[in-house]
């Protein structure tokens, strides 16, 4: 998920011009949208979160540009994962098979449940009693995981797809630092350096020289 997050930012920060600028972004919105509609919630979050990196979400201008039927459906799908009371409304969400879960969200549940509740009852009268409410509500967590792994989606295998997926994902090496670098090229801070019609790459070159 976080090196999808990075490509999302990569592909908008790497645009040199607005409209298509403006097109990936909507475009990426649409990605959002199919992995919510096929309960892919792991996929929804990476491009989320690649949204709202700093790098892309100080690009006024491009956000500016996005129609308002895309910006409704971006703000109804970030509600879905709203980190609001401890993610509620993904809990209410995610019940159906199939479906795959946000990832993170579980590693921070059976982190909880195992940080926050002792082995033994150490208040009981007995030292050496197990606590076995935890090791309960463990073994549900364990067993969502479980059931999520039966989902399945009759997709048609797309390899040219899946080649150009790998491609995008294993070919980020932009850094946070340097997405953010690439953003101010694309819309420099400063009004008076904006220039829509200079090429990125020439810009970048300069700026590195």
């Amino acid at each position: 998920a976080e090196y999808m997050g990075y490509w999302v930012a990569a592909e908008i920060c790497l645009a040199p011009e607005l409209k298509r600028r403006i097109g990936i972004m909507k475009q990426m919105v649409a990605i959002a949208n199919e992995f919510y509609a096929h309960q892919n919630y792991n996929g929804l979050m990476a491009v989320i979160s690649g949204l709202n990196l700093a790098s892309v979400q100080r690009l006024r201008r491009s956000w500016d540009g996005m129609p308002n039927k895309t910006m409704a459906t971006l703000h109804q799908l970030e509600e879905v994962l709203s980190p609001k009371s401890n993610y509620a409304n993904y809990r209410l969400t995610v019940k159906q098979l199939p479906a795959l879960p946000f990832f993170g969200l579980l590693l921070k549940d059976l982190t909880f449940t195992n940080d926050g509740n002792t082995k033994r009852l150490e208040s009981s009268a007995n030292p050496n009693l197990i606590n076995f409410d935890k090791w309960r509500r463990i073994s549900v967590a364990i067993a969502d995981v479980v059931r999520y792994q039966a989902s399945h989606w009759d997709f048609p295998r797309d390899d040219a797809v899946i080649a150009y997926a790998e491609g995008c994902l294993t070919g980020v090496a932009v850094d946070e630092s340097s997405l953010y670098k690439y953003s101010l090229l694309c819309e420099p801070r400063n009004q008076a350096e904006y220039d829509p019609n200079a090429r990125l790459i020439e810009k970048w070159a300069s700026a590195a020289s």
